[in-house]
């Protein structure tokens, strides 16, 4: 699963670090689909998800300002949740955490950081940690 808020400015920046194979599975003309290809790429090329997903990360913020790349992915164990320009937050809530871009209750909803990717297990109720990629 991946979900994508946000616009990237950039295209050809993730088109360029992108893997052939998965460029040619993109069937439209999104944003999205192109960050989604990028984010393979890197995932393919460390050969584990959450290596990959990390490696992507570093690799969209050395590319300076391309817009804004908020994204969710789920290999389905976990979920990586990534802020970029958009707000992001986290709220547990007994055997589950909700992700959202903006506070959607009075609950205590916590704010990702600019930058940050918090990874969540389906074995726990909560980050399993973040990282400030």
């Amino acid at each position: 699963m991946f979900a994508h808020n946000g616009t990237v400015h950039d295209l050809a920046a993730l088109v360029a670090r992108s893997a052939p194979e998965h460029l040619a599975q993109v069937e439209g003309d999104t944003d999205s689909e192109r960050l989604f290809a990028f984010v393979l790429t890197h995932i393919d090329e460390a050969g584990e998800v959450e290596r990959g997903v990390v490696a992507a990360v570093r690799a969209l913020h050395a590319l300076g300002e391309i817009g804004s790349a908020s994204f969710l992915l789920s290999c389905g164990s976990r979920l990586y949740a990534h802020r970029l320009g958009r707000s992001l937050f986290t709220l547990g809530r007994g055997a589950a955490v909700l992700v959202a871009s903006e506070r959607l209750t009075d609950e205590p909803w916590h704010e990702v950081p600019e930058r940050g990717l918090v990874v969540l297990d389906a074995a726990t109720p909560r980050p399993v940690h973040a990282i400030a990629a």
